[in-house]
Protein backbone atom coordinates (compact mmCIF):
# COMPACT_ATOMS: atom_id res chain seq x y z
CA UNK A 1 0.00 0.00 0.00
CA UNK A 2 1.28 3.47 -0.89
CA UNK A 3 2.60 5.70 1.85
CA UNK A 4 -0.16 8.16 2.80
CA UNK A 5 0.06 11.68 1.43
CA UNK A 6 -1.96 14.20 3.41
CA UNK A 7 -1.94 17.33 1.24
CA UNK A 8 -5.54 16.76 0.07
CA UNK A 9 -6.88 15.98 3.54
CA UNK A 10 -8.44 18.47 5.93
CA UNK A 11 -7.72 18.68 9.65
CA UNK A 12 -9.36 20.50 12.55
CA UNK A 13 -7.38 21.25 15.72
CA UNK A 14 -9.04 22.04 19.04
CA UNK A 15 -6.87 23.30 21.90
CA UNK A 16 -7.56 26.11 24.33
CA UNK A 17 -3.82 26.82 24.74
CA UNK A 18 -2.50 28.84 21.82
CA UNK A 19 1.09 27.58 22.12
CA UNK A 20 -0.01 23.93 21.94
CA UNK A 21 -2.58 24.67 19.23
CA UNK A 22 0.04 26.32 17.03
CA UNK A 23 2.50 23.51 17.70
CA UNK A 24 -0.05 20.92 16.53
CA UNK A 25 -0.80 22.98 13.41
CA UNK A 26 2.89 23.19 12.59
CA UNK A 27 3.39 19.45 12.98
CA UNK A 28 0.40 18.74 10.75
CA UNK A 29 1.82 21.08 8.12
CA UNK A 30 5.19 19.36 8.36
CA UNK A 31 3.69 15.90 7.74
CA UNK A 32 1.87 17.20 4.67
CA UNK A 33 -1.49 18.72 5.63
CA UNK A 34 -2.35 21.95 3.85
CA UNK A 35 -5.99 22.42 4.91
CA UNK A 36 -5.81 23.02 8.66
CA UNK A 37 -8.35 24.89 10.76
CA UNK A 38 -7.97 25.52 14.48
CA UNK A 39 -10.31 26.57 17.27
CA UNK A 40 -9.79 27.44 20.91
CA UNK A 41 -13.28 26.95 22.42
CA UNK A 42 -15.87 24.21 22.42
CA UNK A 43 -18.55 26.37 20.83
CA UNK A 44 -16.12 27.16 18.01
CA UNK A 45 -15.42 23.44 17.65
CA UNK A 46 -19.12 22.65 17.37
CA UNK A 47 -19.61 25.43 14.82
CA UNK A 48 -16.68 24.23 12.69
CA UNK A 49 -17.89 20.63 12.66
CA UNK A 50 -21.38 21.79 11.70
CA UNK A 51 -20.19 24.04 8.89
CA UNK A 52 -17.57 21.85 7.23
CA UNK A 53 -16.50 18.24 6.70
CA UNK A 54 -13.11 17.24 8.10
CA UNK A 55 -11.07 14.09 7.66
CA UNK A 56 -9.31 14.21 11.02
CA UNK A 57 -9.88 15.98 14.34
CA UNK A 58 -7.05 16.54 16.81
CA UNK A 59 -8.69 17.33 20.11
CA UNK A 60 -7.00 18.33 23.36
CA UNK A 61 -8.61 16.45 26.26
CA UNK A 62 -6.28 17.06 29.19
CA UNK A 63 -9.10 18.26 31.41
CA UNK A 64 -11.39 15.44 30.16
CA UNK A 65 -14.38 17.29 31.51
CA UNK A 66 -17.89 16.18 30.71
CA UNK A 67 -18.24 18.76 27.94
CA UNK A 68 -15.42 17.51 25.71
CA UNK A 69 -16.14 13.84 26.36
CA UNK A 70 -19.82 14.41 25.66
CA UNK A 71 -18.94 16.27 22.47
CA UNK A 72 -16.92 13.33 21.16
CA UNK A 73 -19.84 11.01 21.93
CA UNK A 74 -22.19 13.34 20.05
CA UNK A 75 -19.96 13.15 17.00
CA UNK A 76 -20.02 9.36 17.00
CA UNK A 77 -23.80 9.27 17.54
CA UNK A 78 -24.36 11.52 14.49
CA UNK A 79 -25.65 14.31 16.74
CA UNK A 80 -22.90 16.77 15.79
CA UNK A 81 -21.29 17.37 12.42
CA UNK A 82 -21.84 15.61 9.12
CA UNK A 83 -19.19 12.91 9.46
CA UNK A 84 -19.57 10.73 12.56
CA UNK A 85 -16.71 8.53 11.31
CA UNK A 86 -13.94 11.09 10.95
CA UNK A 87 -10.62 10.09 12.49
CA UNK A 88 -10.40 11.49 16.02
CA UNK A 89 -6.97 11.73 17.66
CA UNK A 90 -7.14 12.98 21.23
CA UNK A 91 -4.08 14.76 22.66
CA UNK A 92 -3.23 15.18 26.32
CA UNK A 93 -0.47 15.82 28.80
CA UNK A 94 0.25 12.99 31.21
CA UNK A 95 -3.07 12.21 32.82
CA UNK A 96 -4.89 9.65 34.94
CA UNK A 97 -5.76 6.20 33.60
CA UNK A 98 -9.42 6.93 34.33
CA UNK A 99 -9.27 9.96 32.03
CA UNK A 100 -7.69 7.94 29.24
CA UNK A 101 -10.43 5.34 29.58
CA UNK A 102 -13.12 8.02 29.56
CA UNK A 103 -11.81 9.59 26.36
CA UNK A 104 -11.36 6.29 24.51
CA UNK A 105 -14.80 5.15 25.64
CA UNK A 106 -16.18 8.27 23.96
CA UNK A 107 -15.12 6.81 20.61
CA UNK A 108 -11.75 8.45 19.87
CA UNK A 109 -9.53 6.49 17.48
CA UNK A 110 -6.39 7.28 19.41
CA UNK A 111 -4.88 9.21 22.28
CA UNK A 112 -1.34 10.58 22.04
CA UNK A 113 0.46 12.05 25.02
CA UNK A 114 2.19 15.41 24.86
CA UNK A 115 4.84 16.37 24.13
CA UNK A 116 4.80 14.33 20.92
CA UNK A 117 7.19 14.45 17.99
CA UNK A 118 6.50 14.94 14.31
CA UNK A 119 7.33 11.26 13.74
CA UNK A 120 4.96 10.08 16.46
CA UNK A 121 1.96 11.91 15.05
CA UNK A 122 2.86 11.02 11.48
CA UNK A 123 3.06 7.32 12.36
CA UNK A 124 -0.31 7.39 14.11
CA UNK A 125 -1.99 9.14 11.20
CA UNK A 126 -0.46 6.67 8.75
CA UNK A 127 -2.04 3.82 10.68
CA UNK A 128 -5.47 5.47 10.75
CA UNK A 129 -5.27 6.25 7.03
CA UNK A 130 -4.00 2.84 5.95
CA UNK A 131 -5.28 0.26 8.44
CA UNK A 132 -7.88 1.82 10.67
CA UNK A 133 -9.68 -0.43 13.13
CA UNK A 134 -13.23 -1.48 12.41
CA UNK A 135 -16.00 0.03 14.51
CA UNK A 136 -18.33 -1.70 16.92
CA UNK A 137 -21.73 -0.51 18.09
CA UNK A 138 -23.08 -1.38 21.51
CA UNK A 139 -25.86 0.10 23.60
CA UNK A 140 -23.49 2.74 24.99
CA UNK A 141 -20.49 2.88 22.62
CA UNK A 142 -19.82 3.67 18.99
CA UNK A 143 -16.19 3.61 17.95
CA UNK A 144 -13.08 1.57 17.13
CA UNK A 145 -13.00 -2.05 18.27
CA UNK A 146 -10.93 -2.22 21.46
CA UNK A 147 -11.48 -5.91 22.24
CA UNK A 148 -7.88 -6.93 22.78
CA UNK A 149 -8.48 -10.51 23.92
CA UNK A 150 -8.98 -12.72 20.83
CA UNK A 151 -10.67 -15.38 22.95
CA UNK A 152 -13.26 -12.93 24.21
CA UNK A 153 -16.69 -13.62 22.83
CA UNK A 154 -18.71 -10.74 21.51
CA UNK A 155 -21.74 -10.52 19.29
CA UNK A 156 -21.21 -6.92 18.20
CA UNK A 157 -20.71 -6.83 14.44
CA UNK A 158 -17.48 -5.27 13.18
CA UNK A 159 -18.26 -2.38 10.83
CA UNK A 160 -15.85 -0.99 8.26
CA UNK A 161 -16.85 2.65 8.38
CA UNK A 162 -16.14 5.29 5.71
CA UNK A 163 -12.67 6.78 6.03
CA UNK A 164 -12.33 9.99 4.04
CA UNK A 165 -8.73 10.34 5.29
CA UNK A 166 -7.87 7.09 3.51
CA UNK A 167 -9.72 8.15 0.37
CA UNK A 168 -7.60 11.28 0.07
CA UNK A 169 -4.27 10.18 1.55
CA UNK A 170 -4.05 6.59 0.28
CA UNK A 171 -6.58 6.08 -2.52
CA UNK A 172 -5.45 9.32 -4.19
CA UNK A 173 -8.94 10.65 -4.84
CA UNK A 174 -9.40 14.34 -5.39
CA UNK A 175 -11.00 16.17 -2.48
CA UNK A 176 -14.22 16.50 -4.48
CA UNK A 177 -14.32 12.79 -5.36
CA UNK A 178 -13.55 11.74 -1.79
CA UNK A 179 -16.12 14.09 -0.25
CA UNK A 180 -18.83 12.87 -2.62
CA UNK A 181 -18.05 9.20 -2.03
CA UNK A 182 -17.72 9.71 1.72
CA UNK A 183 -21.13 11.42 1.85
CA UNK A 184 -22.75 8.45 0.08
CA UNK A 185 -21.02 5.90 2.31
CA UNK A 186 -21.71 7.88 5.49
CA UNK A 187 -25.44 8.02 4.77
CA UNK A 188 -25.52 4.26 4.19
CA UNK A 189 -23.42 3.47 7.25
CA UNK A 190 -25.50 5.74 9.51
CA UNK A 191 -28.52 3.56 8.75
CA UNK A 192 -26.54 0.45 9.61
CA UNK A 193 -25.25 1.98 12.85
CA UNK A 194 -28.79 3.00 13.80
CA UNK A 195 -29.96 -0.57 13.23
CA UNK A 196 -27.08 -1.98 15.28
CA UNK A 197 -27.85 0.40 18.14
CA UNK A 198 -31.47 -0.73 18.11
CA UNK A 199 -30.40 -4.37 18.13
CA UNK A 200 -28.09 -3.80 21.10
CA UNK A 201 -30.79 -1.94 23.02
CA UNK A 202 -33.24 -4.76 22.38
CA UNK A 203 -30.63 -7.22 23.61
CA UNK A 204 -30.01 -5.17 26.76
CA UNK A 205 -33.74 -5.01 27.43
CA UNK A 206 -33.88 -8.79 27.23
CA UNK A 207 -31.07 -9.11 29.76
CA UNK A 208 -32.77 -6.62 32.07
CA UNK A 209 -35.99 -8.62 31.83
CA UNK A 210 -34.11 -11.59 33.31
CA UNK A 211 -32.90 -9.49 36.21
CA UNK A 212 -36.37 -8.05 36.72
CA UNK A 213 -37.70 -11.58 37.12
CA UNK A 214 -35.11 -12.20 39.83
CA UNK A 215 -35.84 -8.78 41.33
CA UNK A 216 -39.46 -9.60 42.18
CA UNK A 217 -38.58 -12.84 43.95
CA UNK A 218 -39.15 -12.94 47.74
CA UNK A 219 -36.25 -11.37 49.61
CA UNK A 220 -34.78 -9.66 46.52
CA UNK A 221 -33.21 -6.21 46.78
CA UNK A 222 -35.94 -3.67 46.02
CA UNK A 223 -33.35 -0.96 45.30
CA UNK A 224 -31.77 -3.10 42.60
CA UNK A 225 -35.19 -3.75 41.11
CA UNK A 226 -35.85 -0.01 40.96
CA UNK A 227 -32.50 0.59 39.28
CA UNK A 228 -33.10 -2.14 36.70
CA UNK A 229 -36.60 -0.88 35.98
CA UNK A 230 -35.39 2.71 35.58
CA UNK A 231 -32.66 1.61 33.17
CA UNK A 232 -35.14 -0.49 31.18
CA UNK A 233 -37.59 2.41 30.98
CA UNK A 234 -34.87 4.71 29.68
CA UNK A 235 -33.74 2.15 27.09
CA UNK A 236 -37.30 1.44 25.96
CA UNK A 237 -38.00 5.16 25.58
CA UNK A 238 -34.81 5.80 23.58
CA UNK A 239 -35.40 2.76 21.39
CA UNK A 240 -39.00 3.78 20.73
CA UNK A 241 -37.82 7.20 19.56
CA UNK A 242 -35.06 5.85 17.31
CA UNK A 243 -37.28 3.11 15.89
CA UNK A 244 -39.93 5.69 15.04
CA UNK A 245 -37.35 7.94 13.38
CA UNK A 246 -36.02 4.99 11.35
CA UNK A 247 -39.48 3.88 10.23
CA UNK A 248 -39.58 0.72 12.37
CA UNK A 249 -43.13 1.31 13.51
CA UNK A 250 -43.65 -2.21 14.83
CA UNK A 251 -40.58 -1.92 17.06
CA UNK A 252 -41.74 1.47 18.34
CA UNK A 253 -45.13 -0.05 19.21
CA UNK A 254 -43.47 -2.93 21.08
CA UNK A 255 -41.38 -0.43 23.06
CA UNK A 256 -44.46 1.60 23.91
CA UNK A 257 -46.15 -1.52 25.28
CA UNK A 258 -42.95 -2.35 27.18
CA UNK A 259 -42.87 1.09 28.78
CA UNK A 260 -46.42 0.59 30.05
CA UNK A 261 -45.49 -2.78 31.55
CA UNK A 262 -42.38 -1.32 33.18
CA UNK A 263 -44.37 1.55 34.64
CA UNK A 264 -46.77 -1.00 36.12
CA UNK A 265 -43.80 -2.77 37.73
CA UNK A 266 -42.70 0.52 39.29
CA UNK A 267 -46.23 0.97 40.62
CA UNK A 268 -46.27 -2.62 41.98
CA UNK A 269 -49.18 -3.57 39.70
CA UNK A 270 -49.30 -7.27 38.77
CA UNK A 271 -45.54 -7.49 38.84
CA UNK A 272 -45.12 -11.16 37.79
CA UNK A 273 -47.43 -10.68 34.81
CA UNK A 274 -45.75 -7.46 33.69
CA UNK A 275 -42.22 -8.77 34.17
CA UNK A 276 -43.11 -11.72 31.95
CA UNK A 277 -44.59 -9.33 29.40
CA UNK A 278 -41.41 -7.23 29.34
CA UNK A 279 -39.38 -10.34 28.55
CA UNK A 280 -41.74 -11.36 25.76
CA UNK A 281 -41.75 -7.88 24.24
CA UNK A 282 -37.95 -7.58 24.41
CA UNK A 283 -37.62 -10.91 22.61
CA UNK A 284 -40.12 -9.74 19.99
CA UNK A 285 -38.01 -6.62 19.42
CA UNK A 286 -34.90 -8.74 18.85
CA UNK A 287 -36.64 -11.12 16.45
CA UNK A 288 -38.12 -8.19 14.51
CA UNK A 289 -34.75 -6.46 14.13
CA UNK A 290 -32.77 -9.67 13.47
CA UNK A 291 -35.09 -11.94 11.47
CA UNK A 292 -32.12 -14.09 10.40
CA UNK A 293 -31.93 -15.45 13.96
CA UNK A 294 -34.52 -17.64 15.65
CA UNK A 295 -36.05 -17.01 19.05
CA UNK A 296 -33.91 -19.86 20.39
CA UNK A 297 -30.77 -18.13 19.08
CA UNK A 298 -31.68 -14.91 20.88
CA UNK A 299 -32.57 -16.71 24.11
CA UNK A 300 -29.26 -18.61 24.10
CA UNK A 301 -27.29 -15.43 23.41
CA UNK A 302 -28.98 -13.59 26.27
CA UNK A 303 -28.46 -16.52 28.64
CA UNK A 304 -24.73 -16.52 27.86
CA UNK A 305 -24.53 -12.77 28.46
CA UNK A 306 -26.42 -13.03 31.76
CA UNK A 307 -24.03 -15.76 32.90
CA UNK A 308 -21.01 -13.55 32.16
CA UNK A 309 -22.56 -10.63 34.03
CA UNK A 310 -23.18 -12.83 37.05
CA UNK A 311 -19.59 -14.13 36.93
CA UNK A 312 -18.07 -10.66 37.02
CA UNK A 313 -20.67 -9.20 39.38
CA UNK A 314 -23.25 -6.55 38.85
CA UNK A 315 -22.96 -2.91 39.73
CA UNK A 316 -24.41 0.52 38.97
Amino acid sequence: MADPRFEKASALVYDAVSLNRNSTRNILHTVGFRQIDSVSALDELEAALTAQDYDVLLCEVTSADGDIVGLLEKIRRSELGRNPFLVIVATAWQTAAATVKQVLNAGADDLIMRPFSIRQLQDRLRVHASSRKGFVVTSDYIGPDRRNDPSREGSAELLHVPNSLKMKAVDDMTAEQANAQAAREIAKMQKQVALERMKRDGFQLGILATFLEEGIAPGADENLLRADTAKALSLASDLMQRAGDAGHRSVADLCQAMSKALTAIVDSVERPKNVQLVGQLALAVQVTLSPDQTESDHVAEMAAAVSKIRDRGRGY
